[in-house]
């Protein structure tokens, strides 16, 4: 038996050295709370603010790991649900002054993308769509879904600093607000924080960009490891509109799997 040893061990040892190497793809899986107050309104219609509340989810997939989403093939989904309550603030953009202006009924909205792509080690290139509800007429008594598309330019180091352009929804807690906007992945020590700012969809209205005036908005999210693989995420925004100024806030766990 023991004459066999030498000979299992070499077969052993072959067998490990002619086995493809194992893809280290990375997992990270979010999950957040989320609240604030966005205004706009119609383009033949009144001005209105929303007041909303919500949760939403999203898992990213890439084929190797990094600390700003990965590297090589990568893949993302999410989804968000919002509990929305619209007030009426000025009716003076109403094409018909003589018709009673009604706001949208209290109602749970909901959004959502897909997107995939490739990042190389200093740029990156993702695209997909965004789905979301939200109210074509002040007087609807059912939302309209609408469809936006989503794509993403970054630039600069994974694990440093890397700055992206883009068109969609940057964050979870926008997948009902798309726009267009520019921001800034940065390693601050062990802490992440992931800046944005840009004009994005703002209050009740379908296609609405915050009024005659547009939305603005800025967002910064900071993300503290609470073990190697968990980390708190918190947030907040500002934005100004033409019904204005609104905010949001927002707290939530990211890990890698």
């Amino acid at each position: 038996m023991n004459s066999r040893r030498p000979f299992l061990a070499a077969v052993v040892m072959a067998i490990a050295a002619t086995a493809p190497a194992r893809v280290r793809a990375s997992t990270d899986v979010e999950g957040v709370g989320y609240g604030g107050v966005s205004g706009g309104g119609w383009a033949c219609g009144p001005l209105a603010r929303s007041q909303y509340g919500g949760v939403g989810a999203r898992v990213r997939v890439a084929e190797t790991p990094a600390r700003f989403g990965g590297m090589g093939w990568t893949g993302e989904v999410a989804a968000a649900g919002e509990k929305e309550s619209t007030k009426i603030v000025d009716c003076r953009h109403s094409c018909d002054s003589t018709t009673p202006v009604t706001a949208p009924p209290t109602r749970v909205m909901l959004g959502g993308h897909a997107r995939a792509g490739y990042q190389w080690e200093h740029f990156g290139l993702e695209g997909g769509a965004t789905v979301y509800q939200g109210w074509e007429n002040p007087d609807d008594r059912s939302p309209t879904v609408a469809a936006f598309p989503d794509l993403q330019l970054s630039f600069g180091s994974r694990e440093t600093v890397r700055g992206m352009v883009g068109l969609g929804s940057p964050e979870v807690t926008m997948l009902r607000r798309p726009g267009f906007y520019a921001g800034a992945d940065i390693a601050a020590g062990t802490v992440d924080v992931e800046a944005r700012f840009g004009a994005y969809r703002s209050g009740p209205s379908l296609i609405d960009g915050g009024g005659d005036g547009g939305n603005v908005r800025g967002d910064l999210v900071a993300l503290v490891p609470i073990t190697s693989g968990l980390k708190v995420r918190v947030g907040g925004s500002l934005s100004k509109d033409d019904a204005g100024e609104a905010g949001e806030g927002s707290i939530g766990l990211r890990g890698s799997l």
